[in-house]
């Protein structure tokens, strides 16, 4: 059996906001509360309300989301600002990268503080997260002045953390789980500032796959298509074209080839549909 991606060209781009047209493309995740600040003559994006805590596994609580598109190979760049006092040791701000989906993301913690949890680079994996940065003792790097921070990530799993010196990272990092998906940023549990954010690298498009119907026997056939890393897959079936209702839910592919099962007796006539997304926002 054969099943191959269609061969549409990855598109290498650069996305830049700075909010003085208001979010542009950014879309704010369901909990904390974001809004549009003028400082002067400039505009920035406030996270003026911390979000709240979600099972089932301790991540970023609020964070803008750039819906619609999927980066491999990327430059992440934001200005940021903690609006927390010093007192508050623990005071952040992420950058998430490589996300799949609500659960399965890499992010950068930037933090005033260093330990196990804050001023690291974690991967978030279903019900568990795990640090991923190779320094043992890495300082804290969040002062309470605009901060330039930036996230190298490459498709290779090499990923690199700069705080205002865009020269020598601060925390590195080799991991390949998450080769390609969308980006975030915003904080773990705090307020925060955010400027002038800059993306560079290659967009991947939501390309549908060439799927494959090959019968198995007197009485099965196999429903299978090939999938990629960064996209979002959902199966539909139904006995007509405008009845066609979703046999799973949107799930990330995972690099290799789909497969389904049909019992011929329970589906005498099947249409089936496969759809591609780029990684979707969380919802209530």
């Amino acid at each position: 059996m054969a099943a191959v991606l269609a061969a549409t060209p990855l598109r290498a781009e650069v996305l830049q906001t700075d909010f003085e047209a208001g979010f542009g493309p950014w879309v704010p995740l369901f909990s904390g509360t974001w809004e549009i600040q003028q400082q002067g003559s400039n505009h920035i994006a406030a996270l003026t309300v911390a979000g709240a805590d979600r099972p089932p596994v301790r991540r970023p609580r609020a964070y803008l989301f750039l819906a619609g598109h999927s980066w491999t190979d990327c430059v992440l760049t934001v200005r940021a600002k903690t609006v927390e006092p010093v007192a508050t040791t623990p005071r952040d701000v992420v950058l998430i990268f490589g996300y799949a989906d609500d659960t399965h993301y890499y992010y950068a913690h930037i933090s005033s503080k260093a330990d196990a949890v804050h001023s690291v680079i974690m991967k978030v994996a279903g019900t568990q997260r795990a640090t991923i940065h190779l320094e043992a003792n890495p300082s804290p790097a969040l002062d309470g002045n605009w901060q330039t921070i930036r996230v190298e990530h490459a498709a290779a799993g090499t990923i690199r953390v700069f705080v205002d010196n865009l020269v020598t990272p601060r925390l590195t990092a080799n991991d390949t789980t998450y080769p390609a998906g969308a980006l975030a940023f915003g904080s773990f549990d705090d307020r925060a500032q955010f400027d002038d954010v800059v993306i560079s690298g290659t967009d991947i498009p939501a390309t549908a796959p060439t799927a494959k119907l090959e019968k198995n026997g007197e009485h099965e056939l196999i429903l299978s298509y090939p999938t990629r890393k960064g996209l979002t897959y959902q199966l539909f079936s139904g006995s007509g074209l405008p009845t066609l209702t979703p046999v799973t839910p949107p799930t990330p592919g995972l690099g290799g080839v789909e497969t389904h099962h049909v019992i011929l007796a329970e589906a005498p006539r099947r249409f089936f549909q496969v759809t591609v997304s780029h990684p979707l926002l969380a919802q209530p």
